[in-house]
């Protein structure tokens, strides 16, 4: 059987983007595990704090449970970016596998026919 030779556009892309998206792992792992860890986020979000003080600085009981609710708000807001980012980074792993190889069948073909003859 012969197969017609195509022309291939994007070669470099095609060559660079796995290896963009296998750097790019680190970084997303890293922020999954610091969005599931919460503290960080939590912290840039409300700032630093320490639940043994708020008697001590003279807070009122709303002000309290104001803040306990934009904490756990903050809690699932983390939650949600680390599972957003984990998806994101799978989704995107396995459309990089299918189009590269999709984009290389003609070197697959090519390999199944040398095995073939």
């Amino acid at each position: 059987m012969f197969v017609k030779p195509y022309r291939r556009r994007g070669d470099c892309v095609a060559r660079v983007l796995p290896s963009l998206l296998k750097a790019c792992v680190g970084l997303a792992v890293w922020l999954i595990v610091a969005f599931l860890e919460e503290d960080y986020y939590i912290c840039a979000k409300l700032g630093p704090f320490t639940p043994g003080n708020e008697t001590n600085n003279g807070t009122s009981q709303q002000e309290i449970v104001a803040r306990e609710t934009k904490f756990r708000q903050c809690k699932s807001d983390a939650q949600i970016i680390a599972w957003v980012v984990s998806v994101a980074l799978i989704v995107a792993g396995t459309t990089m596998i299918v189009w590269k190889k999709c984009y290389f069948k003609d070197k697959l073909l090519m390999e199944s026919k040398s095995l073939v003859s």
